[in-house]
């Protein structure tokens, strides 16, 4: 099917091209409730990944693609606490996490949500 005619060819298409744009462009699928009612399972998120520690600061209250250090990686909103460490929660408080909020994990680098690709609902294969 041509990409116009297929939803889930269309989104990985455009998150490529979300990707070519950017030289740390970072995308994730969403998979779960866990940043509902804000984000949707089946959608896309992207950003440009910072590992510079010094950025992160601005992105204290943002939804945010992190990448731990033991190639773990989350979509969460990012939070500091009063010494200074970063902290990372959900935002659906009904969630099942294993882990809803992690305290201090240890980054490598976070991505703030500047794009997303919800799935277009009238052009689904029915």
């Amino acid at each position: 099917l041509p990409v116009e005619e297929d939803e889930d060819l269309a989104m990985i298409s455009d998150a490529k091209k979300f990707r070519d744009l950017y030289s740390n462009a970072v995308i994730m699928m969403v998979t779960n409730n866990e940043m509902s009612p804000y984000y949707e399972s089946g959608s896309y998120v992207g950003g440009i990944l910072k590992e510079d520690a010094k950025d992160w600061e601005k992105l204290v209250g943002k939804d945010c693609i992190i990448h731990l250090k033991d190639g773990g990686q989350y979509f969460r909103r990012v939070y500091q606490d009063s010494l200074g460490r970063y902290n990372i929660a959900c935002v659906n408080p009904t969630v099942a996490a294993d882990q809803p909020v992690m305290y201090a994990p240890d980054i490598k680098g976070l991505a703030q949500v500047i794009w997303i690709r919800k799935r277009d609902v009238l052009r689904e294969k029915m």
